[in-house]
């Protein structure tokens, strides 16, 4: 008797390229971290946050902020943004 089996590649939850590359990044100044609620824009609720990036850009620092916010099930999405001194937006999710 033979026993086949076939499937899908399941991603180990704990690996996440994008919180590793992140990790391992050269760290800016940061302009915090955001957690937003189900429903909730990011360029209503953390003005102060907003405001840092847009500062840095205007005088041509680097920075970084940390977004996390929900999926509709409730799983937690993190977003990470990067303001080079180049003045390119990096984004990972």
């Amino acid at each position: 008797m033979s026993l086949l089996a076939a499937g899908c590649g399941v991603l180990n939850d704990s690996v996440d390229p994008a919180k590793e590359r992140w990790e391992s990044r050269t760290e800016f100044s940061s302009c915090g971290k955001v957690s937003l609620d189900q429903g909730e824009e990011l360029q209503k609720q953390p003005v102060h946050e907003i405001v840092c990036l847009r500062r840095a850009l205007k005088s041509g620092e680097s920075t970084e902020l940390k977004v996390t916010y929900p999926t509709v099930e409730g799983d937690p999405i993190r977003e990470y943004y990067r303001l080079t001194p180049q003045g390119r937006l990096e984004v990972y999710t």
